[in-house]
């Protein structure tokens, strides 16, 4: 993100300072915080996270620029750092999927469990991971291990062989029931459990998307709303109008700020010389016509088009029984 675009995301001058920053982005971040989208759909948790994380490298981009003197870089993105947590979750969420919020030593961040997820299995968020160094770098991924809430094992009591003599064969048939007893639990011990997949994951994709900001750009003409000779009063009115049309009662963006702030002083300068009666306009100055048109901003937003893989868990005996390739 270039420091133009961060300073426009973040609404303040070229001269802010890190305490302007600061202020301008805790403003903005209560309002996109993924918090306040807890139970509401889940492009929309995603939408504010992404403007959320946009936030964060605005103000992040510019206090580099603070850090390093002012100067602004052309530096390529530095790749992100991924995260790598585990998280315990719900016996429910593992069965039937649904969202999940994880709190990270980089803020909160919200994943998608998908149905039948088993225990141990790694979800993966991408771009919700820690940002890399610099002021244009990328966001790494998040990875989740989900662990399922731990359960108390019940008390067995151990049983006891008898000790009374048993015939021959029957201790043959002891033995050979022991020999099975043996084979099946070493198939169970030395079992080899994994997850195939039978359709690979589709990742969510993007599109931009237009939307008005809010705020109004005014630009000057330079063509100035009088004339030669005519009545000075008249002119300073003239450029009154232009003012009110334009400038009040708006939100601007930061530079109409400073060009209609520059217009006002103008005004004020002509009306302290209007001292004299029958004045009249010699020269035109620099100051024209305004208007004032609506901001238009850029945005990310999801097709909605992702897709969860299709596995299934398989198992593999002895390494040849079951589904062992």
């Amino acid at each position: 993100m270039t420091p133009e675009a961060a300073r426009a995301l973040l609404d303040v001058t070229a001269d802010a300072g890190p305490d302007v920053i600061e202020n301008a982005f805790r403003a903005r971040s209560r309002m996109m915080h993924p918090d306040r989208f807890a139970g509401r759909p889940e492009s929309e948790v995603r939408l504010a996270t992404l403007d959320f994380q946009r936030l964060e490298t605005a103000r992040r981009v510019l206090l580099d620029g603070h850090a390093r003197g002012g100067r602004e870089t052309n530096d390529p993105p530095h790749v992100g750092l991924d995260i790598r947590i585990t998280h315990t979750v719900t016996a429910e969420l593992l069965l039937n999927g649904g969202v999940e919020r994880i709190a990270t030593d980089h803020g909160v961040r919200v994943i998608r469990v998908p149905a039948r997820t088993r225990a141990g299995a790694t979800v993966r968020a991408a771009g919700m991971g820690a940002p890399g160094s610099g002021p244009a770098s990328k966001f790494g991924d998040l990875y989740v291990v989900l662990r399922a809430p731990e359960t108390p094992t019940p008390d067995v009591e151990p049983s006891r062989l008898s000790e009374s003599p048993r015939p021959r064969g029957a201790a043959v048939g002891w033995i050979l029931g022991i020999a099975v007893v043996l084979v099946v639990l070493l198939a169970f011990a030395t079992a080899r459990h994994w997850t195939k997949t039978e359709v690979p994951e589709h990742p969510e994709t993007f599109h931009s998307e237009d939307f008005r900001t809010g705020s109004f750009v005014v630009v000057d003409d330079g063509i100035a709303p009088c004339r030669v000779d005519q009545d000075w009063t008249d002119c300073v009115n003239a450029h009154v109008d232009e003012y009110n049309g334009s400038c009040v009662g708006r939100q601007l963006t930061a530079s109409s700020r400073t060009l209609c702030s520059a217009y006002s002083k103008m005004i004020d300068e002509m009306q302290a010389a209007d001292d004299q009666p029958g004045w009249v306009v010699e020269t035109l100055g620099s100051y024209g016509r305004l208007t004032a048109t609506e901001e238009i901003g850029t945005r990310q937003v999801s097709n909605n088009d992702y897709r969860p893989a299709v596995t299934r868990d398989v198992v593999c005996f002895l390494g040849f029984l079951g589904e062992c390739s």
